[in-house]
């Protein structure tokens, strides 16, 4: 597992990593480029080969454009995410494809609009890793409804309730994050790639929240 800086999740799961060393943005490249993604058959990766194969990185944005207006996504939404230096042409191809993958989830948008504020690459990585994993939840564990904002953070809707996706090695309890679950409504389920100390998963099941750690694995294998 990957630890990460600051994440989508990071306001749940509080645990502050060391962030990159800044650097700058890369350029976005002209030639052409080969995504290779590891996921599920049938999954993210295989529809970026499909859909994007070959293509150059300003054809990748084009036709990412063309796929995430009809999922509703506004055009402000769409430029602030292509505009971001943090999120790499495949961070964005990957993020893209999985949210195509969601059928036909409402509040793409709060999940887009997040990703574009991005403030590293470690921070664009995890956006990026988050949308693999719900895509695989999806694909492999119950339907994805949509998705809300809670203090700022895309949390799901599915079939199996309200359930967060955190791609963090440690998560451990605080007051913020007690304040965001009370938020997020009576019960859910927090899955993480990694696990919960006790005191959180305690806490965690005492405000109706169960703990489902170690999720890469059951995910993506």
């Amino acid at each position: 597992m990957i630890a990460l800086g600051r994440t989508v999740l990071a306001a749940i799961s509080l645990v502050l990593l060391t962030a990159p060393t800044p650097v700058l943005a890369q350029s976005f490249p002209s030639k052409q480029i080969d995504l290779i993604v590891p996921f599920v058959a049938g999954g993210t990766t295989d529809t970026v080969r499909q859909v994007l194969r070959d293509k150059t990185a300003a054809e990748l944005e084009q036709l990412g454009r063309e796929k995430l207006a009809p999922m509703g996504i506004s055009p402000g939404t769409i430029d602030a995410f292509y505009l971001s230096p943090w999120l790499t042409p495949t961070d964005k191809a990957v993020i893209v494809a999985a949210m195509m993958q969601l059928g036909n989830a409402s509040g793409r948008e709060v999940f887009v609009a997040r990703t574009a504020q991005a403030r590293s690459y470690s921070e664009g990585f995890a956006y990026r890793r988050k949308a693999e994993l719900t895509a695989a939840y999806h694909k492999r564990v119950a339907p994805v409804r949509s998705f809300v904002a809670v203090g700022g953070t895309p949390v799901m809707q599915t079939a199996k309730g309200t359930v967060a996706i955190v791609p963090m090695d440690y998560v451990y309890w605080s007051p913020q994050v007690e304040a965001l679950v009370s938020a997020a409504g009576p019960s859910g389920e927090l899955w993480i790639t990694g696990r919960a100390s006790r005191l959180a998963t305690d806490q965690l099941a005492s405000h109706g929240w169960k703990v489902v750690p170690n999720v890469g694995s059951r995910l993506v294998n």
